[in-house]
């Protein structure tokens, strides 16, 4: 069987298109070919403003596509600020929105809240004390000062003075009251009232002192008692403790006796116990404690070698020799 061949020609430097119909019987179907493998090999970034190209190596069915990109034109530079920062519900997710544009961006965002904390140990009580408290100058401000670390602080607090008030209005006129002198007291009452009330007693007002009277007349002499004898006996009165002399004790024995320690005779003041002048007292050191016979204030005691009874049984008289003044004299150390 025959087919025409059809030539078609092309333009100058063009191929030529040759068409066959119908060349000899059709032949059976080939087997499937294998499929292309297309790998991109390189991309290279070309100079701003050159053109793309590619570039295909290789073989069906394994090719390598390597490219050529032109750099883009530089852009303008972008800026980024930050707008609201919102605390969502605790367990929400964190999300972040733009409220600007690309070019001039503005963050927003929303933090959710974290979980409640433990509640943690109570600490100690604070114990707070006020400590100075001043006054500061009309019209200035009040200040306090927190001294101290917990839980022990102090407090000082400067109050300003207050402004001068105001002059108030002038009080009510007073009743009038009237004086007078009873028998006893001076006296008040509101004038035309009928109860009078004591100020002070009559003889708790005194004057100056007046000059000194002249003296009296002597007294008649009393009669002359008996005199003593040393055949009368001396009433003996016995000590076991420190004493001091009573106005009964002129002419005694006093004897005294103790196991151990110190016994003290104390002469009281003319003021005290008025012996009169000449009186004598005896004293005995009985037992084995010391025997020491000193003056109360403003009293003195003459002896010698020393005011002690010397020993246990040894033996002394006092006797006033003048105001405030005794001689003792005996067995002394």
């Amino acid at each position: 069987m025959t087919t025409p061949i059809t030539i078609t020609p092309g333009q100058p430097g063009e191929p030529i298109e040759v068409s066959v119909l119908n060349v000899g019987y059709r032949g059976p179907q080939g087997d499937l070919g294998p499929a292309n493998v297309l790998t991109v090999g390189t991309v290279t970034t070309g100079a701003a403003g050159s053109k793309a190209s590619a570039e295909l190596t290789g073989t069906a069915p394994s090719q390598t596509l390597n490219m050529t990109i032109p750099r883009g034109d530089t852009g303008t530079a972008a800026t980024v600020s930050l707008g609201t920062v919102t605390t969502g519900a605790a367990g929400s997710s964190v999300s972040i929105t733009n409220s600007g544009t690309s070019a001039a961006a503005v963050l927003n965002f929303t933090i959710p809240r974290g979980d409640t904390g433990l509640v943690g140990e109570a600490g100690p009580a604070n114990e707070l004390e006020i400590g100075t408290v001043t006054t500061g100058a009309a019209g200035s401000k009040a200040s306090a000062e927190l001294t101290g670390t917990a839980p022990n602080q102090t407090l000082n607090l400067t109050i300003p003075r207050g402004d001068k008030g105001d002059t108030g209005s002038t009080g009510a006129t007073g009743a009038a009251v009237e004086l007078q002198a009873n028998s006893t007291h001076i006296q008040w009452r509101y004038v035309g009232g009928t109860t009078w009330t004591n100020v002070v007693s009559l003889a708790s007002i005194t004057g100056p002192a007046g000059a000194a009277g002249t003296n009296g007349t002597n007294g008649t002499n009393g009669t002359n008692g008996t005199n003593g004898t040393f055949a009368d006996a001396q009433t003996i009165s016995a000590k076991t403790a420190s004493y001091t002399l009573v106005i009964g004790d002129a002419g005694k024995l006093l004897t005294f006796s103790a196991s151990g320690g110190t016994l003290t005779l104390t002469v009281p003041t003319d003021a005290d116990v008025a012996f009169a002048t000449g009186t004598h007292i005896d004293l005995a050191r009985i037992g084995a404690a010391s025997v020491e016979v000193v003056g109360d204030t403003g009293v003195t005691v003459n002896s010698t070698p020393g005011n002690e009874l010397r020993a246990q049984y040894s033996a002394a008289t006092l006797i006033k020799t003048a105001a405030d003044t005794w001689l003792l004299i005996g067995d002394l150390a």
